[in-house]
């Protein structure tokens, strides 16, 4: 074993004193409980963990453990490291694997012996496992996809579970390492940020990196080695003054360095930077030991007339999650720049391990997640509908829509005047505006206005762009738009649009005029307001049949599909339109 793997082991504690004894174990839960404030439930807590071991006392895990002390280690995580108080989330942990390890076992029996509620939570965790055994992968995201939104407690035991594995991964067979880290980083991992356990979600990462790849792991622990040696050079110079200022603000304070993750590092390289010009790689953290918020922006008030500030972003009183609060500045002084984060200490607590602070009765995500129930009901149809169609291909469809619309960045643009905030998924196109705003304007949209400027149906929107959808009734969506699209809603619309067209096709074969009757009009005219208007009416709206709308620099190309190949209808069409102000050529095919 190389001293890199000691490293880890020093990081992230991996060896359990557990598995001694019953009576051992028993007290070091009993001394858990009290040590975290769960004395109100320990007794219920005790009771299942000695029906736990009475399961479970006769078989042993591949490790040589007895196989109680992995439901054991995973309640644990829950109460000690994602500091959840639920004592049902925390007895549900221990008895996760028992109706997949336990022949026979009766579900009357364990609901005597816990309660309605956590069985549910054992059926549904299991359910989980029993798809995951027969390598669906695609399923398996779906299924947990809607237990986060159901009962996001299955997740969470899913989370501690998974921890818990990775701990113990040296005595599984590579091959199952590798799977195993790979579709933690894939999925659990980038779940874990998204819910606020940034803890949890390093150690899944830095784990699961050292498994698939332990030289790359091993070089990015010398490269932050080397930079964490600059950083206390460069504070050195710093902290006096630092201190002083914080000193005379007169709230007390600590103070911590936090640093990228191994795993994130290498992400970055992955995507073209190079080592060298990593530079923002450690930043101080101010603790301050009150829960007034405006305290954070008194020291920043004290900071700035001693340092010159270079950037401000202010996550206090626009929060960018449910539970990240943080007045996060850049500092310049001669020997470069650093940055600030300043938080109370409930903030800190949130940054950690977040869940444990917001979690409710309810138990739902639906408000963590920013997803109405509804629209996840309408994901997950689509999900089982991907998964029946694309076969093997579904797993990546329905991650990659997950990624797009769960973990990546946002972007927050606007209806015509500012009227409504929209957020959609970063690279987000015309098409997903309209359809976040109604299936119909959707469905009908020919292009659209950003910023008040004509843009093509495919153009990216940015953060802040003002945005008006135009339709049109003859204009329908085809499969071009299937590749221009990031938002769930956009996929799910289109996917219900094609396929029920399709059907209606199959049933009614006149349902559109044949290829033989349709002649296409290709108009270019300078833009204007009223342009397409004007030239619907001369051709006159029943007679079309489709519309397609490209806008280029200062111009518009319009494709109007028309149900004839009448030569004098056509030339008469042609005649008539050149009458409108602004066309510059038209072509008949």
């Amino acid at each position: 074993m190389s001293k890199k793997t000691f490293y880890l082991n020093d990081k992230f504690s991996t060896l359990s004193s557990l598995g001694k004894s019953f009576k051992y174990d028993f007290n070091y839960l009993k001394n858990s409980i009290k040590r975290n404030d769960l004395v109100a439930n320990e007794k219920k807590i005790l009771e299942v963990f000695k029906l736990c071991y009475e399961l479970y006392k006769d078989q042993k895990h591949v490790s040589g453990l007895y196989k109680y002390t992995h439901s054991l280690e995973v309640a644990l995580i829950i109460i000690e490291e994602l500091k959840i108080r639920d004592s049902d989330t925390i007895i549900a942990a221990m008895l996760h694997d028992v109706l997949i390890d336990i022949q026979d076992i009766d579900i009357n029996f364990l609901e005597k012996n816990t309660s309605k509620d956590i069985v549910n939570l054992i059926v549904d965790i299991t359910n989980i496992a029993h798809i995951d055994k027969k390598n669906n992968k695609a399923e398996t995201y779906r299924k947990l996809f809607l237990a986060i939104i159901k009962d996001i407690r299955i997740f969470i035991i899913k989370l501690a579970d998974r921890l818990h594995v990775l701990r113990s991964l040296q005595y599984l067979p590579q091959k199952q390492q590798k799977e195993i880290a790979e579709e933690t980083l894939n999925f659990f991992a980038p779940f874990a940020h998204r819910l606020g356990l940034q803890k949890l979600k390093n150690e899944l990462e830095a784990r699961s990196f050292y498994s698939i790849n332990t030289t790359q792991y091993e070089q990015m622990l010398e490269f932050l080695a080397e930079k964490k040696k600059q950083f206390s050079e460069y504070m050195f110079v710093f902290i006096g003054a630092f201190k002083k200022v914080l000193d005379e603000v007169g709230v007390p304070y600590k103070l911590k360095s936090i640093h990228k993750q191994e795993y994130e590092i290498f992400l970055m390289l992955q995507d073209g930077k190079k080592l060298e010009d990593i530079d923002d790689l450690f930043s101080l953290v101010i603790v301050l030991k009150t829960e007034n918020e405006e305290e954070c922006y008194n020291v920043y008030k004290s900071l700035s007339n001693k340092f010159n500030i270079l950037e401000v972003s202010d996550y206090i009183s626009k929060p960018n999650t449910d539970w990240y609060r943080s007045l996060n500045i850049k500092l310049h002084n001669p020997n470069g720049a650093v940055e600030i984060l300043i938080r109370t200490q409930f903030m800190q607590d949130l940054a950690e391990h977040a869940l444990g602070k917001i979690l409710t009765r309810k138990h739902s995500a639906y408000d963590i997640l920013q997803i109405s129930e509804e629209d996840a009901n309408l994901w997950s149809n689509w999900m089982k509908n991907i998964i029946e169609t694309k076969e093997e291909q579904a797993g990546q469809i329905i991650w990659n829509s997950i990624k797009n619309n769960i973990f990546d960045k946002k972007i927050t643009v606007f209806t015509k005047n500012k009227k409504n905030k929209i957020i959609l998924p970063e690279n987000s196109t015309l098409i997903d505006f309209a359809f976040s705003i109604s299936l119909e304007i959707g469905i009908h949209a020919i292009t659209g206005k950003v910023n008040n400027v004509v843009k093509n149906i495919f153009t990216k929107l940015k953060d802040g762009d003002e945005v008006e959808i135009i339709t049109s009734n003859k204009c329908y969506p085809d499969s071009s738009w299937l590749k221009n699209i990031v938002s769930f809603k956009s996929a799910c619309y289109l996917n219900s649009y094609f396929k029920t067209n399709y059907k209606l096709k199959t049933k009614q074969k006149n349902i559109s005029p044949q290829k033989e009757e349709i002649t296409t009009i290709s108009i270019t005219g300078v833009e204007r307001n009223g342009l397409l208007t004007d030239i619907k009416e001369k051709i006159g709206f029943e007679n079309i049949y489709r519309i397609r709308l490209f806008p280029c620099t200062l111009c518009w190309e319009i494709a109007i599909d028309v149900k004839t190949q009448e030569k004098d209808v056509i030339n008469n069409y042609f005649l008539e339109l050149f009458k409108i102000h602004g066309i510059k050529s038209i072509l008949i095919s």
